[in-house]
């Protein structure tokens, strides 16, 4: 997702902002882990959750960037039961991300 900030932020900040978003849109949201991460030169950071929609249980991977005043969240997500099978597959495309001129 490409989004315009109204005013530019740090990755980090950015990162608090759509994080504490996460609890009242997935039920059953629980943190796994946050790290912070180079990606195409930029400074970001991944971030890896779970969250119950009924009975079944996703686990997610979103990476935040910002540059000026645009930000990016790039997020993969699978049943909690496929991470193991997707979760390299997230990481190549997560690598991949690149701005073009």
């Amino acid at each position: 997702m490409k989004e315009e900030l109204p005013y530019s932020l740090s990755v980090r900040e950015y990162f608090e902002t759509g994080k504490a978003l996460l609890p009242s849109t997935y039920p059953g949201y629980r943190d796994i882990s946050e790290e912070q991460v180079s990606l195409g030169g930029m400074a970001a950071i991944k971030h890896v959750s779970t969250a119950s929609l009924g009975i079944v249980t996703f686990k997610q991977m979103q990476v935040y960037l910002v540059e000026g005043s645009t930000g990016w969240v790039i997020t993969c997500t699978v049943r909690l039961e496929w991470w193991s099978q997707y979760e390299a597959t997230f990481d190549t495309i997560v690598r991949s991300f690149r701005l073009l001129d």
